[in-house]
Order: C-alpha cells, then sequence, then structure tokens
C-alpha cells in the first residue's frame, strides 16, 4: 500500500538539485520588487487561508536596506512572531559548523585534509578505503562515504529522536562501518558526517561544540540569543513546532548531533548572520576570510548545477550564483539563501513542516515564481459525519474517516492518522503525501465508495460500516 512520506527524522531536507531545475525552467521576468507590505498579505494568506504554518518571520537584505516581516502566532495560542522568536533552524546550523571549520582552518588550529583519526578518542577507528583516508572536509561536504543517519536508526524516543543518542555510539558506528565506495568520489548528504566534525573540531579544543561554537562564532557576530542548548531562563519566546496538520509536536534536542541541526535561533540574530555572510558587516574581520572560504565550491560537485562549500549549498542558476541551506526538525523549518554578487539575502523561519521555501526563492529572484496553495474549503458541521465510516480497498487494507474538532481526519490499516481537506474541486486531499480522495454517493445522498489517488495509481474503497 502506498506509504506517506515521513518528515520524523529529517534535520533537513537537501532539496539543491529540485531548485535549480525549478528555477532554470521558470521564465525569467522582470517585476517590481516585492514591498514589506505585500510580503506580509503574503505571509497572512499563508497563515490564514491556505493554513500551512502557524507563523512565519522573513528578514531580508536589498537594495532597500534590511527588512524584517512576521506574522503570525509562536503557538495556537501563543503570542505573535517577531523578529526574537526562537526557531529551530535544524540543517541550517551545518553552515555555521562549516564557518567554525573554515576559521579553524585559517587560524591552522587544523588542516582540511586532516585525517579525521588524528581528532578521534583514543580506540576509535576510522574507515578507510585504503587509498586515502577520510578528512574533515570529507565530512564537511558530505563525501566521506558515510551515511545520512546511523544504520540500524533505532531511537529511543521517536518524537525527539536525536536526544538519547551519546559520543560514545557515534563513535562505535564509526569503527564498525564498512565504507561501500571510494572516499572523496560522491556526494550524499550525511547528518551522521557533520555531527562527527563538530565533535572532532570540539576534541581538538578540549571542550563542548556548543561552548566551541559561541566562543568562536555566536558572540563574535553578535548573535547573543542563539544557542545549542536553551537557558534556564531564555529571553526570547520559543515557536512551537507543528506538523503538516498543525498539530504541535516536541521539541528536539540534538545533543551530540547539534553540529548538524542543533541551533535554535531568531530573525534579529540570522539578520546579523546573514550581514556578515554577505561581506556587509565588519563585526568579526578575523572571520571575515573564512567566511569566504566557507562559501567557495569544494571541487565536489552535486550535480551539474550545484556544487557544496563548508556547509553552504553552492547553485549556479540564471546567470547567477545562489549560495543557501535550509532547515527542518520535527516541527519547524527554515531557510537562508544569499546572493553575494547583488549584495541580497533572505532567510525564512516558520513553525510547521510544511514547505514555504519558495517565499525565499522567489525573493532571492522573481524568476521563481510562488508556489500555487491549496486553500482548505470550510466544511459545514453538518455534513462532516457523511463522510465518517470504514473503506475497505481489500479485506487487509481500510481506509478509515473520522472525525475530530471539526475536520476530518483518514487513518489507513498500519498508518497514523492524518487530516484531509477540502479543495475548491470537491476533492480531499493530504498533506502528508501527494494523495487525493473522492467520495461517492447512491442517490439518496448516502456515501457508498471512496477513491485513493496517489502514486499514479487509482484504488477504488468500497464503504463497509
Amino acid at each position: 500500500m502506498p506509504t506517506p512520506i515521513s518528515l520524523r527524522y529529517l534535520c533537513g531536507a537537501l532539496q539543491g538539485t529540485l531548485v535549480v531545475a525549478l528555477m532554470l525552467l521558470a521564465p525569467h521576468f522582470t517585476q517590481a520588487q516585492m514591498t514589506d507590505a505585500e510580503l506580509k498579505q503574503l505571509l497572512k494568506q499563508r497563515v490564514d487561508q491556505a493554513q500551512q504554518t502557524v507563523g512565519i518571520v522573513v528578514g531580508r537584505i536589498d537594495g532597500d536596506g534590511e527588512h524584517i516581516i512576521a506574522y503570525g502566532k509562536a503557538a495556537v495560542a501563543g503570542p505573535d512572531v517577531d523578529a526574537s522568536t526562537q526557531f529551530e533552524i535544524g540543517s541550517l546550523t551545518k553552515t555555521f559548523t562549516g564557518l567554525l571549520l573554515a576559521d579553524m582552518i585559517e587560524n591552522r588550529e587544523v588542516k582540511g585534509d586532516d585525517a579525521i583519526s588524528l581528532y578521534l578518542p583514543q580506540g576509535v577507528t576510522a574507515p578507510s578505503d585504503h587509498s586515502k583516508p577520510i578528512t574533515l572536509l570529507d565530512l564537511a561536504t558530505h563525501t566521506s562515504g558515510l551515511p545520512r543517519l546511523i544504520v540500524p536508526w533505532e531511537p529511543k524516543n521517536p518524537n525527539d529522536p536525536y536526544a538519547d543518542y551519546t559520543a560514545q555510539q557515534l563513535y562505535a558506528f564509526l569503527s564498525s562501518y564498512t565504507l561501500t565506495r571510494p572516499i572523496g568520489t560522491q556526494f550524499e548528504y550525511s547528518n551522521y558526517g557533520v555531527a562527527l566534525l563538530g565533535l572532532l573540531l570540539a576534541n581538538q579544543k578540549e571542550m563542548g561544540f556548543d561552548l566551541l561554537l559561541q566562543q568562536r562564532i555566536l558572540q563574535p557576530l553578535g548573535m547573543t540569543t542563539s544557542f545549542m542548548v536553551e537557558p534556564s531562563s531564555p529571553k526570547n519566546v520559543r515557536a512551537q513546532g507543528h506538523d503538516v496538520d498543525l498539530q504541535a509536536t516536541a521539541p528536539w534536542h540534538l545533543g551530540v548531533w547539534s553540529a548538524a541541526g542543533g541551533l535554535l535561533s531568531n530573525g534579529n540574530d540570522l539578520m546579523r548572520y546573514m550581514k556578515f555572510n554577505l561581506g556587509l558587516s565588519d563585526v568579526s574581520p578575523r572571520l571575515a576570510k573564512a567566511a569566504k572560504a566557507a562559501q567557495q565550491p569544494m571541487s565536489r560537485f552535486i550535480d551539474d548545477h550545484a556544487r557544496i562549500g563548508m556547509g553552504w549549498h553552492i547553485s549556479q542558476a540564471l546567470g547567477k550564483t545562489l549560495v543557501w541551506h535550509n532547515g527542518q526538525t520535527g516541527g519547524q523549518r527554515s531557510i537562508m539563501m544569499l546572493d553575494p554578487a547583488a549584495q541580497k539575502g533572505v532567510f525564512a523561519l516558520w513553525n510547521s513542516t510544511n514547505d514555504l521555501e519558495d517565499i525565499a526563492r522567489h525573493l532571492i529572484d522573481d524568476a521563481y515564481p510562488l508556489a500555487k496553495q491549496k486553500v482548505p474549503q470550510k466544511i459545514d458541521a453538518d455534513s462532516l459525519a457523511v463522510y465518517v465510516g470504514t473503506y475497505a480497498i481489500s479485506p487487509f487494507w481500510k481506509l478509515k474517516i473520522s472525525e475530530d474538532k471539526g475536520g476530518l481526519y483518514l487513518k489507513s490499516t498500519g498508518q497514523e492518522r492524518h487530516a484531509i481537506y477540502l479543495d475548491e474541486q470537491g476533492s480531499f486531499y493530504q498533506r502528508v503525501a501527494d494523495a487525493k480522495l473522492e467520495f461517492a454517493k447512491n442517490e439518496k445522498g448516502l456515501v457508498i465508495q471512496l477513491t485513493l489517488r496517489q502514486d499514479g495509481k487509482t484504488y477504488i474503497a468500497k464503504r463497509i460500516e
């Protein structure tokens, strides 16, 4: 049976190839820069009408200066989001880890081509392909040959999947892993590799990664309200995460995986970070060379149009170079995109796992169109019960439609329950998967059949109760 795509264990989905392909296909047209008022209206539409997220904060730097626009709530019944609201930025953290590596290389504390074995604890070994060792740069550029996650991936708490892992477990996996291809020859996005990189850099300085990042990157850049571990008395409101159906999710605690996606930040601090990475800030001349080095494409290709730097993805599209990264945790997402030549940048933070990256891409270059939005239609409360029931595709595969809090939900055999939404054409759809549902009624107006269309296939489910 078709299964919905699970986003639970992703720290940041790599969309580089997709972004570039869409931008290359998009017709290039010229239009006036979106005003702050127009952007605020767009965010309002995504929150109130399309119901894609509960709150969103967007920052941009362009010819008109610096702007941060926010709309929505930090939680369904919480305060408004603003430039100080704390978000889990997920894999956008990797750019900070890359900057830290670049800075330590610049200061000759490490070399990019140092074998990782130089910084491993005694008794821990690194896999080798017998031609070259895994290096620090291999970890930073996702070309080490190490997998995305520890295999098998068995978190104690699926709702906070990284929290209980220890450094000893990461090291034990490294010692036991056998490479399946030569080192440095193929790009494979690896949360594990970057988490390991963070541990090794911390080992070199004999301190924890969170303290090292604070001292070397966050404090010099004036990012005083960004951190890996939330203070016991935080100054700012922390956004509540939500899934695709805007149900609240648990916060994530990355622990030893922090270098891959554990940073909490906000619009004010990310504006400082973006301004610095565009070369528009002199707050830390010491880091300026490192920032330029981190944004340089290495000889590692993601595809024909994209390469990898130290943490950053570098894409060639529409005659320009875009430097970017995105991030995702169990209930929040982020993206930052830079156009260094134009000294233009955009970031976005939002508290759901729905995809709103098109906003950032459109703001960085209006040749990339805004995505067409599905706006859920209201269903009369008296009509909900008509659809409630169990529908059988086979004796072993049943679809149960239920009502809860004024909405409809679908639970397929062996899967979790997720909301379904009425579209403008009268069909229903899910956000968790690309699925379309159509209900058929008899002459008495009773629903007797459900048609499920997913993955190019059609399934007929007869109502059995």
